[in-house]
């Protein structure tokens, strides 16, 4: 949130209910910095020219996060290269998820953060199911969709999870007009990091080095101490190092907002999640 009102975008947050208890956190930036009502005069011109997105004006967007990740990674960029502003900005409704889980979505009807079972779950699209039958709010008890139901005017932009969602509900077809998956993994067999091979580690040696339920839980304090480290220019090139080893070297990194992205990442997961990312 303070990112979003920093750079002037109007900002709400959501609360929705699974089926299975869990709480998931929504953000929500409905317009532009420019364009409250309508959509901005380039996605105008974009959009007549061109029939491969959402028919403006406000169709909404939902965008989600990857595994070890969470909402806030859309918009920890500058505007002009932050895809929740810039869909705002071309009058896009953009709504980000948040997986359960993560910083953002820890809560649970019964079951504490840290007790196995609030671990156990599926990797799934946990936003596609609430989104059009949850309530919005935890005080309330009226039902109310987040999303338009009528038409399919809502477009997905998400990881692997959205196949499984699709395979296993078939009537988001009728609610979803366009699906973009954003990097889904098909394999990692061919991954070489030195991070992605701790996984070729026998199951048992795994639970023992991450832990039994949840995986990469910084709390708020270690977020920032580290935040402050990775701005110095000293620190700089040794905080690469922890974008490095998962994903490996790459020249398109922003090195200037490295303390920006490790306040942010990683994020928590369950070990259920890590271990499904094993099998792929």
């Amino acid at each position: 949130g303070q990112i979003v009102r920093y750079h002037g975008y109007p900002y709400e947050e959501h609360e929705v209910l699974t089926d299975d208890g869990y709480y998931l956190t929504m953000q929500r930036i409905p317009h532009g910095r420019d364009n409250p009502g309508s959509m901005s005069t380039s996605h105008t011109a974009e959009a007549q020219g061109s029939s491969m997105f959402c028919s403006p004006p406000k169709a909404a967007v939902l965008l989600q996060h990857g595994l070890v990740l969470e909402g806030s990674n859309w918009v920890t960029n500058l505007p002009n290269g932050s895809l929740g502003f810039i869909l705002a900005d071309a009058g896009y409704d953009v709504w980000i998820g948040n997986s359960r889980g993560n910083s953002w979505s820890r809560g649970h009807r019964q079951l504490h953060f840290h007790h196995q079972d609030y671990s156990a779950y599926r990797p799934f699209c946990d936003l596609c199911v609430s989104l059009w039958s949850h309530q919005p709010a935890r005080a309330t008890s009226r039902s109310q969709p987040l999303l338009p139901q009528s038409e399919a005017r809502v477009c997905f932009l998400l990881p692997d999870a959205g196949f499984i969602a699709f395979s296993s509900m078939p009537e988001l077809d009728r609610k979803i007009k366009m699906f973009f998956a954003l990097a889904p993994i098909t394999t990692n067999s061919n991954m070489k990091s030195p991070l992605a091979r701790v996984f070729d580690l026998p199951e048992g040696l795994i639970k023992l080095i991450l832990g039994h339920t949840v995986v990469f839980d910084k709390d708020e304090l270690l977020k920032q101490v580290i935040s402050s480290l990775c701005s110095y220019a000293i620190f700089k090139r040794f905080c690469c190092l922890v974008l490095y080893l998962p994903g490996g070297f790459t020249n398109n990194l922003n090195v200037s907002r490295i303390d920006v992205y490790l306040s942010h990442y990683p994020d928590s997961t369950s070990l259920q999640n890590i271990l499904h990312w094993r099998q792929v």
